[in-house]
């Protein structure tokens, strides 16, 4: 939307766009310009670029992003702009027990059954906070497997699924979570009126709202209780950057260090390459 409303100030085509005017708007988000504030990061420049070229596959177009012309611009910006990502740190069952037990002091019933089951079931899942804002009812499907209860999580929408054929994840009990993480859920859903998203905003008149959270509530949610886990537990999650993105790093991490391989850790998180997924194995993060 911003791209769409920037070229109409410069009275440029937005779809299909050209290479050269995409150019001209990263360099102008790198500079904080295109009605920013500030100047963007060059990860922020590239997630801008990314929903660019979603759109043209969307309508079946080239993306622009592609063009070597824009690539080498790329480049030139990553070494003038670039540095190390600022990453979110993992938070292993441990962490999330101690965040679980603050969460379950809430007073209100509600907020505390939808807040233990995004904390649970969004670690168990590896699921984006994109994916869990969109999440439905009809995409999960509880049942028997063949090592006991599960439920099977259907991904129509994914950042790793651009073409849009479908995700899915497999989420069992875990012994090492004080809460299970389908327990959790089937807690949440007990008081959730028949809605088409999951996670649903909680008034403080304990309604739920019909409309989907936004996915930036996850990262408030989670540093929320990451700041009182570090205040009544101090010696169990020590201090760090904490995100919706740490559940799905702390799972790969926790995976890995359960002796999962590169390959099993992948297809849970749904990557289609191994580079991807071993960036979320953070292992450096747990010796500071």
């Amino acid at each position: 939307r911003a791209f769409v409303v920037w070229c109409g100030t410069k009275g440029l085509d937005s779809l299909p766009a050209h290479p050269e005017a995409v150019a001209w708007y990263a360099v102008a988000l790198a500079n904080g310009e295109a009605g920013r504030r500030k100047p963007l990061k060059i990860s922020s420049i590239l997630t801008e670029l990314a929903a660019i070229t979603h759109e043209h596959v969307q309508a079946q177009l080239p993306p622009p992003t592609r063009d070597p012309y824009l690539r080498i611009i790329l480049r030139g910006m990553r070494r003038e702009h670039g540095g190390a990502v600022a990453q979110s740190d993992p938070l292993l069952p441990r962490h999330l027990n101690a965040m679980v037990a603050c969460a379950d002091s809430e007073p209100d019933d509600v907020r505390r059954r939808r807040d233990i089951a995004i904390l649970t079931f969004g670690w168990a899942s590896a699921a984006r906070r994109e994916e869990l804002s969109l999440m439905q009812r009809d995409h999960l499907g509880f049942g028997q497997g063949e090592r006991g209860d599960l439920c099977l999580v259907k991904f129509p929408r994914s950042k790793g699924d651009q073409e849009q054929e479908g995700q899915s994840c497999k989420v069992r009990p875990l012994s090492n979570l004080a809460v299970c993480p389908l327990s959790a859920m089937r807690s949440w859903l007990e008081v959730l009126e028949p809605k088409d998203f999951v996670f649903c905003k909680v008034l403080h008149s304990k309604a739920i709202r019909k409309k989907r959270m936004n996915p930036r509530s996850f990262d408030q949610i989670v540093r929320r209780y990451a700041a009182l886990a570090q205040e009544r537990y101090p010696s169990t999650l020590p201090p760090g950057r904490y995100s919706a993105h740490s559940l799905r790093a702390g799972c790969a991490t926790w995976m890995h260090l359960d002796g999962a391989s590169p390959f099993e850790i992948r297809n849970h998180l749904r990557h289609r390459s191994l580079t991807s997924t071993m960036r979320y194995v953070r292992l450096g993060a747990l010796l500071t």
